[in-house]
């Protein structure tokens, strides 16, 4: 990840900011492709991009996101949104005593075996949990 969208993210998980919340927040803006467009256009001025998010409180719920986004859209920094999301939440994942681990298979693998390898992490790391990122690759 980049260092910005890193520092973004500690920020806002010192501020008591919810990954989940931004990561719900961050899906909504960019399911909608003119809006998530004119948020990341830098023919579009900051302020006008905070007067948009303010105006969508059931996107943009109040406190941590709510400033987070402010920020971002005040720094021209909302494209890093997407990787801000990712690291906010491997923060969490990691603060729980976690990790998150990126597996690629040639096929998909039974639950079963993915349980396995999260406890066979777990185990060799001494983590309490392990969140599997698989994607398949045949």
């Amino acid at each position: 990840m980049g260092e910005l969208a890193d520092r973004y993210a500690l920020a806002f998980r010192q501020a008591g900011g919810d990954p989940e919340e931004l990561a719900q927040c961050a899906s909504g803006l960019t399911a909608e492709p003119q809006l998530w467009d004119a948020l990341i256009n830098p023919a579009v001025t900051p302020e006008e991009k905070v007067r948009v998010l303010s105006r969508l409180p059931e996107l943009v719920p109040a406190g941590p996101v709510n400033r987070l986004l402010g920020l971002m859209a005040r720094k021209g920094r909302l494209s890093l949104l997407p990787q801000v999301v990712q690291t906010a939440h491997r923060l969490a994942v990691e603060e729980g005593g976690g990790t998150l681990c990126r597996l690629t298979c040639a096929r998909p693998l039974p639950p079963q075996e993915l349980e396995r390898l999260k406890e066979a992490v777990c185990r060799m790391h001494r983590l309490k949990k392990a969140e599997l990122l698989v994607k398949i690759d045949p």
